[in-house]
């Protein structure tokens, strides 16, 4: 079963979100990093990714039904995440 992953990255607050699926609703999506972790989210997908390290992810995302019966094939994502350096030279005046 095909699933459109799509990933929206934003500055400071990376999210990881699925658009709506056409035919069966799925009942939770389970997230896997190679190595690293597992994560069995809720639909609808709306992941936050700000906890991963900066550097090179490859996520791999599937869709499992309200009842478990059924899944969907690993769908691979891959990202780099920037290594974002301090903001510096923001000050108040009066």
């Amino acid at each position: 079963m095909e699933r459109r992953i799509l990933a929206l990255l934003l500055l400071l607050s990376p999210f990881l979100v699925c658009g709506d699926p056409t035919g069966t609703i799925p009942g939770s999506y389970v997230i896997q990093e190679v190595g690293q972790l597992e994560i069995i989210t809720p639909y609808p997908l709306h992941f936050d990714l700000s906890f991963l390290p900066p550097g090179e992810h490859i996520l791999n995302i599937k869709a499992v039904s309200p009842d478990g019966l059924w899944e969907s094939s690993l769908v691979p994502f891959s990202f780099t995440k920037p290594d974002m350096a301090p903001i510096t030279g923001i000050g108040l005046t009066r």
